[in-house]
């Protein structure tokens, strides 16, 4: 009677401390499972702003690309646009009006 007294008690004892072991686990396991959530959020969160600074350059690219068409002036002919000496003297000439006269404003 006595070994089944100790066999009882040695047995209850045994189960509930692998409990306590694998609720240890479990809580474990949960951080474990919590990091490597984290970690992935982290991971989409750094990806998410990546794309957007890459697109960021890319339309300063853009921009920069189509300024510089422009200030290279490669698309554009002004060879029509030029002025002449002739064409010069062809504009009139426009008289200043020294005749100005403020007496009348109060």
């Amino acid at each position: 009677m006595r070994w089944i007294i100790i066999f009882v008690a040695t047995t209850f004892l045994f189960a509930s401390g692998e409990k306590n072991v694998t609720k240890g686990k479990s809580s474990a396991q949960k951080v474990i499972v919590e990091k490597n959530d984290t970690k992935e959020k982290n991971k989409i969160k750094q990806q998410s702003l990546l794309e957007k600074n890459i697109k960021k350059q890319m339309e300063k690219e853009k921009k920069y690309k189509k300024e510089q068409k422009f200030y290279e002036g490669k698309q554009y002919n002004t060879k029509e646009l030029q002025v002449t000496p002739e064409d010069i003297k062809s504009v009139p000439v426009i008289e200043p009006e020294y005749d100005f006269d403020m007496s009348d404003i109060d």
